[in-house]
């Protein structure tokens, strides 16, 4: 085999003595041609999973705002809703003082507990239901 001695450099080309031109971008090219389609495919699957785990990141935002947004629609509406609130409380107060005054009567005469020892043996603040413990009776 003759070992060939390069003369000329001409732009991306190396002349060699024997007349031979050797592209270095020839075997790319070639290469190309063949495997272009392959590389071109690979590189779109790439860019196409690359492409949904970015949607699957924006969509996971999306679903953590909205789910935001619901909790806050309903602290809204439950905080405009003061007033039904405010009945329910009322409510609350006149049949627990209702329960308190029948669990009273069911007592023995001679055993019957105020209004404040039972209260305070079931651990209710006295403050909650309004009782007065000076005339054993709630306001």
């Amino acid at each position: 085999m003759q070992k060939m001695q390069p003369q000329k450099v001409e732009g991306d080309s190396i002349k060699y003595s024997t007349a031979t031109t050797i592209d270095p971008c020839a075997y790319h090219k070639t290469m190309n041609k063949a495997g272009t389609q392959d590389t071109q495919t690979c590189m779109r699957k790439q860019e196409i999973g690359d492409l949904l785990a970015e949607k699957q990141k924006l969509q996971d935002v999306i679903d953590q705002n909205e789910e935001k947004l619901r909790r806050l629609n309903l602290i809204k509406h439950h905080k405009a809703d003061l007033s039904k609130l405010q009945q329910l409380i009322v409510k609350w107060q006149q049949v627990s003082q209702q329960v308190l005054l029948q669990l009273q009567e069911r007592a023995p005469a001679d055993q019957r507990p105020t209004l404040g020892q039972l209260m305070d043996h079931m651990g209710i603040d006295e403050n909650i239901l309004q009782l007065d413990r000076e005339q054993d009776c709630f306001n």
